[in-house]
């Protein structure tokens, strides 16, 4: 009992750590989509600078994720955290003050650092939580994500507010260089008392059968990772141009869009929870599950398209519905099927690597997206995101197959 109980509290120890790391991660990341109106409004940037700067961070931070994943095998988390936070911190007191060129090099330099928390996340709690906690955790994490991206559109409707976009890049930087010093010291207590340690692999404690089943480089998994890279297309590229959207498809104002932006992170976290428990109806298998959410996702991109900027509130309930399925399918990933390698003492990378996927995949979406959105070809971008929720059902089916081969 005694056991039990102390493995609960050091799991809700972890879990608040990384939950507060992750959720402040987004404050800086997603920053730049929030205020991507207001900044187009303000004449300050167009939006082509900024789809270079939205492409060139994903880009970086897809490449973090594989370079900080290895090295976070390696170094502890806390000082990995740390400076993901720091860095990213003091760049959003610059970025206002940048030109487009220097805007670019910037948010590339932010996502490298950015980068930073991912792949230590991961290990942190699969290496030291049971597989359930590890599990709930990891959700968890997407619910931090979504809370984060909150944030941002809280911080989008202050500037709007104020009518100075500055403000909100100055907030978010001093709560990112604040709760990166805080958790430095905490984590470090952590590891002092034994709730963090270096690495549990030794002791196998956690190896689940499921983490035995799965080998690298099968068919199963490369067809999980095009799925993942086709998730991370609509999961980023596609959120990343919601605010815009909203403004040139729709006809919102900016404060409007900031508004009802404010909603998508609570109708995001819904779809995680969802997923998990559509995985009861599938005997726990978290890739039919995927298959499900992406075949969902076809035919509410698909009402975008019939509306055609009409039925705002159709197309709203649309595009949000469809983004909360891709979170889950996302989550699924992440919290089920990447924490079956646990047991390999290189889950940082795995899962790094996971992630640089999804990001580079979203890089070259968003190069994509921003040439349409030159000839504002909506309706191209549209059915690109329908095609993307029909090859991601079908890659989920080719890696259910092929997994119950291996």
């Amino acid at each position: 009992m005694k056991t039990i109980v102390k493995d609960t509290r050091n799991a809700i120890r972890i879990g608040v750590t990384c939950f507060l790391a992750y959720l402040s991660c987004y404050l800086g990341k997603n920053l730049l989509s929030a205020m991507m109106p207001q900044l187009l409004e303000s004449g300050v940037f167009d939006d082509i600078s900024l789809g270079r700067m939205a492409s060139v961070f994903m880009l970086t931070y897809g490449a973090g994720q594989l370079i900080n994943g290895v090295i976070g095998n390696r170094i502890r988390g806390r000082y990995m955290i740390a400076v993901g936070l720091l860095f990213p911190g003091i760049l959003m007191f610059v970025f206002p003050h940048c030109t487009a060129a220097t805007g670019v090099i910037l948010w590339g330099v932010c996502g490298f650092f950015s980068s930073m928390l991912w792949g230590p996340i991961s290990r942190m709690i699969g290496e030291n939580t049971k597989p359930a906690a590890g599990e709930i955790l990891m959700t968890l994490m997407t619910v931090a994500s979504s809370l984060g991206s909150l944030g941002t559109q809280a911080l989008a409707v202050v500037g709007g507010i104020t009518g100075k976009y500055i403000i909100a890049f100055y907030i978010s930087g001093s709560l990112l260089c604040l709760i990166s010093l805080s958790l430095f010291l905490y984590m470090l207590h952590l590891e002092r008392i034994g709730v963090v340690q270096s690495n549990c692999r030794k002791e196998n404690k956690h190896e689940t059968n499921g983490s035995r089943g799965l080998a690298f480089m099968s068919w199963g998994f490369v067809f999980m990772l095009i799925l993942t890279m086709l998730n991370g297309v609509v999961r980023n590229a596609v959120s990343f141009w919601i605010p815009t959207f909203f403004v040139q498809y729709l006809g919102f104002s900016t404060e409007l869009a900031a508004g009802v932006m404010m909603i998508l992170p609570f109708v995001n976290i819904a779809g995680p929870f969802f997923a998990l428990w559509l995985m009861r109806v599938t005997k726990r298998d978290e890739i039919q599950v995927c298959l499900w959410l992406f075949l969902l996702s076809v035919p509410l991109f698909a009402v975008l398209f019939w509306c055609r900027g009409a039925f705002s509130f159709l197309s709203v309930a649309a595009l949000f519905l469809a983004s909360a399925a891709m979170m889950g399918v996302c989550n699924l990933v992440f919290s089920v099927y990447v924490l079956r390698y646990r047991d390999t003492g290189k889950l940082s990378g795995i899962s790094g690597f996971f992630d640089f996927s999804s990001y580079i995949s979203a890089s070259a979406g968003s190069l994509l997206f921003t040439e349409l959105m030159a000839g504002n070809n909506w309706n191209g971008l549209i059915f690109g995101w329908v095609l993307i929720g029909f090859l991601g059902a079908l890659f989920a089916f080719f890696s259910s197959k092929s997994n119950r081969k291996i």
